[in-house]
């Protein structure tokens, strides 16, 4: 899945997320907010589009 930190999320304490694609899924009807590891950065920044190793169900 691809996804990119929205413009206005202020690191570090407020994140928004935009979903960009997610490989072949045609929409997404459900999110589950959960904390994983090595998802997004650490050190992530506002505007920037990152790829993860989700696999949507």
């Amino acid at each position: 899945m691809q996804f990119k930190v929205h413009e206005h999320s202020k690191y570090p304490n407020y994140l928004a997320i935009v979903i960009l694609y997610q490989a072949g899924q045609t929409e997404i009807l459900a999110a589950d907010v959960w904390q994983a590891s090595n998802v997004i950065p650490s050190d992530w920044k506002a505007g920037v589009a990152y790829e993860s190793d989700i696999e949507l169900e």
